[in-house]
């Protein structure tokens, strides 16, 4: 504040810094604002894939429960008596005399897959649950761009689904649909081999004769007739599935 003998007036001025520390302080506080919505956002990004994750593995181990299923009584020559020829001699090369007819079966695996066809493959280790004529729940955990990938892969109740998630959280493929079920029910049909005891004495399977050295297993699974044609030598070996798959 100043006095000028001039005019007789007084005059006045705002420091400076008061007008700096002002326009400071309003960026500081949009600063703030801004930083607590990110936070927010961060927080329902991490709640949502935490509900999403936990809805997953419920409906996974429900799927894994729906899957077990009882034995049947024990296997013997004569419960394929009256199958063609080479269905008999594939049967009787797999499945021992007394062997209780299994109805389930759970696999290990170890191999290498392709995420997408132009990238390279990637090591994985599996489990599946397989059930012949009713579904399948297959893991599979891999490292790509070092980071952990999970992958499921299920058929259940004419419904068939294939999720892939990062860091076992954040799903970056999650197909379904009318064309996946079906593709799905093909691969059930086709792994049911892996447990040929679920195919005997079944309503819904059928043996039909090609030639000596050919048979036609037909599953009807969920009402739809899925068909896989078998390659069997002398001895009753499979050497090769041959099907249509959607």
């Amino acid at each position: 504040m100043t006095w000028d003998p001039s005019d007789g007036r007084i005059h006045a001025a705002l420091p400076a810094c008061q007008t700096h520390r002002r326009g400071y302080q309003v960026g500081m506080t949009r600063w703030h604002i801004a930083g607590i919505a990110a936070g927010v956002v961060v927080v329902i990004i991490i709640v949502s894939l935490g509900v999403v994750t936990w809805l997953h593995l419920r409906h996974v181990a429900q799927i894994e429960q729906d899957l077990d299923v009882d034995m049947g009584p024990a296997f013997h020559e004569d419960s394929v008596q009256t199958l063609p020829e080479t269905a008999r001699r594939y049967l009787l090369h797999s499945i021992a005399e007394g062997t209780p007819l299994y109805g389930s079966v759970r696999l290990e695996q170890k191999g290498a897959m392709k995420l997408k066809p132009d990238r390279p493959h990637a090591e994985l280790t599996a489990d599946e649950r397989l059930t012949p004529l009713v579904g399948f729940l297959w893991r599979a955990r891999s490292r790509v761009g070092g980071l952990p990938v999970s992958v499921t892969d299920h058929y259940l109740d004419d419904d068939g689904a294939v999720r892939v998630a990062v860091l076992g959280a954040m799903p970056v493929v999650n197909q379904k649909g009318d064309d996946v079920t079906r593709s799905s029910r093909g691969r059930l049909a086709a792994e049911s081999l892996w447990c040929p005891t679920a195919l005997v004495g079944r309503e819904n399977v059928r043996w039909e004769a090609v030639d000596d050295g050919h048979v036609r297993l037909v599953q009807s699974v969920d009402g739809e007739d899925v068909a896989v044609t078998l390659a069997v030598d002398d001895q009753g070996r499979l050497t090769e599935i041959v099907m249509q798959r959607w």
